[in-house]
C-alpha cells in the first residue's frame, strides 16, 4: 500500500522539536519574524480587540517570565509557596519576600490580562438557551408526568 500511496517513497517526514521551538521563540519574542507575521493585523489596544490584548500580554510576558521562573524556582520549589493558583502564588511570594510589591502588581495585571484572554468560552444562561431550574415542588410534579414503560431504560 505504502508503493502505491508514494512511489517516490515517503516524502514528508514532520519537523523536529528543536525547530517547532525556534519557530514558537521567533513568533513569541518581539522580532522582526513577528513584525512580518503581524504586519497586516489590527493590534491597537482598544475594548474589543483580542489581538491588542493579545499584543500586549505578549510583551508583558517577557518582563513577566524571569519574575515567574523566580517563584517557581526559590518559592515553589523549597515549598516557601504552596498555592496552587496564580493569585495565591504571587500573594505567599510577595509576603516571604520573593518578589516586590511593583513586580507583584505587574504580575497580577498580567494574569489578568492572560486570563481575558483564555477565557472565550464564558457565556451568560439566557445566551445557551438555558432556563433557570424549577422550584422543588415543581420539578416534583414534572418527573411523576413522565412515564416510562416497563422493561425499558431511562
Amino acid at each position: 500500500m505504502r508503493a502505491l500511496i508514494f512511489p517516490g517513497g515517503r516524502t514528508y517526514s514532520a519537523p523536529s522539536d528543536r525547530l517547532g521551538r525556534k519557530l514558537a521563540d521567533a513568533v513569541l519574542t518581539p522580532s522582526e519574524v513577528r513584525d512580518r507575521l503581524c504586519r497586516f493585523v489590527y493590534r491597537t489596544l482598544e475594548p474589543g480587540n483580542p489581538l491588542g490584548l493579545l499584543q500586549e500580554a505578549l510583551v508583558l510576558s517577557q518582563t513577566a517570565e524571569p519574575i515567574e521562573k523566580r517563584i517557581r524556582v526559590e518559592g515553589v520549589k523549597t515549598g516557601k509557596v504552596t498555592a496552587l493558583d496564580v493569585p495565591g502564588q504571587i500573594a505567599q511570594a510577595l509576603s516571604v519576600g520573593i518578589i516586590s510589591d511593583t513586580e507583584a502588581a505587574m504580575l497580577r495585571d498580567y494574569d489578568r490580562k492572560v486570563m481575558e484572554l483564555i477565557s472565550v468560552d464564558d457565556f451568560e444562561s439566557h445566551e445557551l438557551g438555558a432556563e433557570a431550574q424549577p422550584a422543588a415542588e415543581d420539578a416534583s410534579a414534572s418527573v411523576s408526568e413522565f412515564h416510562i414503560p416497563s422493561g425499558q431504560v431511562a
